[in-house]
């Protein structure tokens, strides 16, 4: 959640997805968090102007998928923007 309470903070409106409660438990900020699977995301089509993806595509083995997906919430014309910082 720290990339999401600095976008917030900086007054985007930021929805965080993890596949993981806990971890969404331990999240704070004026986020809205959910549980969600990055290969299977509940979200619309063309629902954000940008998408972040930091340091998760490194663990998921259906990574094609999961861009996929990120390409998909994105709108067109809008910001897909992805990290690893682990190779």
């Amino acid at each position: 959640g720290t990339n999401s309470r600095w976008l917030a903070a900086r007054g985007f409106d930021v929805t965080g997805v993890d596949f993981s409660s806990f971890a969404l438990a331990q999240a704070d900020g004026p986020v809205s968090y959910r549980v969600g699977d990055l290969t299977q995301l509940d979200l619309p089509d063309n629902s954000f102007d940008a998408v972040f993806c930091i340091g998760v595509l490194m663990h998921i083995p259906q990574v094609g998928r999961a861009l996929g997906e990120l390409v998909r919430v994105a709108r067109p014309g809008g910001w897909l923007i992805i990290a690893e910082t682990n190779c």
